[in-house]
């Protein structure tokens, strides 16, 4: 991940020697850069991809927000999970809805971020996948592919190719966690994107 911004938002010491942080989409924790002169600071680890599970690691540090960062964090309840991805990546990188997808893909050494869900999309994220090879791979269902094609229109101008992958013989609702429990990864990674520009 990229060094802190000047939008980052420094919220408060998350544990010895460093600080919790929020940038435009997504929770961070963050170093001092120059302990000497105590200026400066740069992005360590990501923490948390929505409100709840932010909540869930500072309970179990005990940590608990002040009126100020509880705003925050409500502002931002939707962000990133594995963004650093888009940092490291030299493959296509497959877009999906949810932390489970993520996780099932990372499983299979492939690189993928999710934004949370089809409501938690805005079109100033366009600017992280510039550049990119773009897959998108939606839930089969109407919020799913109505979401995909959207972000779709939103990447076309900046990523180097976007498509959308269509699951085949899933049921309403099915992700690629579920396509995979009955799929190998060739046959995933064998399906066409549709759309690709």
């Amino acid at each position: 991940m990229s060094p802190r911004s000047q939008t980052t938002d420094l919220l408060y010491k998350f544990f010895d020697g460093l600080m919790l942080g929020a940038d435009h989409c997504q929770w961070i924790v963050v170093r001092r850069r120059n302990f000497r002169t105590q200026t400066g600071w740069k992005t360590v680890s990501f923490v948390a991809s929505n409100k709840l599970t932010l909540l869930r690691v500072l309970g179990k540090k005990q940590i608990k927000p002040d009126e100020a960062t509880q705003q925050l964090i409500n502002l931002k309840k939707n962000a990133w999970f594995n963004l650093e991805a888009l940092k490291l990546a030299e493959q296509p990188i497959f877009f999906v809805e949810g932390e489970k997808d993520v996780n099932t893909l990372r499983r299979h050494n492939l690189f993928a971020v999710t934004s949370g869900s089809t409501s938690s999309w805005r079109n100033d994220f366009a600017h992280l996948f510039a550049g990119h090879d773009i897959k998108i791979v939606p839930d089969n269902d109407a919020a799913g592919r109505k979401f995909a094609a959207q972000v779709m229109a939103v990447l076309k101008p900046v990523a180097a190719t976007v498509g959308i992958i269509s699951l085949p013989d899933m049921p309403e609702k099915g992700d690629v966690s579920d396509y995979l429990t009955t799929h190998c990864v060739e046959e995933f990674l064998a399906l066409e994107s549709g759309h690709v520009g």
